[in-house]
């Protein structure tokens, strides 16, 4: 979302971009997730957070939605790794243990549709930790991400391979998990079913 300004034709407003996303991971697309994950303060907050103060700021007097939305219920709604953003933003914590033993486990079986990822995430764990303050060991929740403002998650397909049950237990708000058990990108024993079931929300 951006601003409108003379350069777009004129149009004085916000406006949306839409870009397809390819379905297999390109390297900008996995150079994307790695940066994404590599935030050194709070994580997503730096993708989400100023766009939660812009809607603040113009849903009042004489802002671009005055009059049109309720800046004081937030839902954060994502596919796949917006998903996990979602997930983020309710207070979802990367736990690099379950990480680890979901590669493990997945080992080089070129069917398994974390595969890819595990290949580029690993070898940058440490480093991921050392970034936040935490020991390279992977036995430490990385910082949580969670904001306030956010007062209901709709993850469609969320990508929740980063996530264990204690990740999960960290999310009250309710929940709408979507998901479907014939998807091979990201499926639902390590999507939609843990976030549905270890999610503490009272309302799922």
């Amino acid at each position: 979302m951006q601003n409108g300004d003379p350069g777009n034709g004129g149009r004085d407003g916000c406006f949306f971009k839409l870009r397809m996303r390819p379905r297999k991971p390109t390297l900008g697309s996995i150079q994307t997730l790695l940066g994404f994950l590599f935030r050194r303060d709070g994580f997503g907050n730096l993708e989400y957070g100023p766009l939660f103060d812009f809607v603040d700021e113009q849903a009042g007097t004489e802002g671009y939605f005055e009059g049109m939305i309720d800046s004081e219920l937030v839902a954060v709604v994502g596919h796949s790794y917006g998903g996990y953003t979602s997930l983020a933003a309710a207070g979802a914590q990367i736990d690099p243990a379950q990480v680890k033993s979901y590669c493990e486990l997945a080992g080089s079986d070129k069917g398994e549709p974390g595969v890819w990822l595990c290949n580029k995430l690993l070898p940058h764990l440490a480093d991921m930790a050392n970034t936040v303050g935490l020991e390279p060991d992977g036995q430490e929740l990385f910082p949580s991400a969670a904001d306030p403002r956010v007062d209901a998650i709709i993850p469609m397909a969320g990508n929740a391979l980063f996530f264990s049950q204690q990740s999960f237990s960290e999310i009250t708000v309710p929940v709408m998990a979507i998901g479907g058990t014939a998807d091979q990108d990201s499926p639902y024993l390590w999507s939609t079913h843990p976030t549905y079931k270890y999610t503490s929300s009272a309302h799922k």
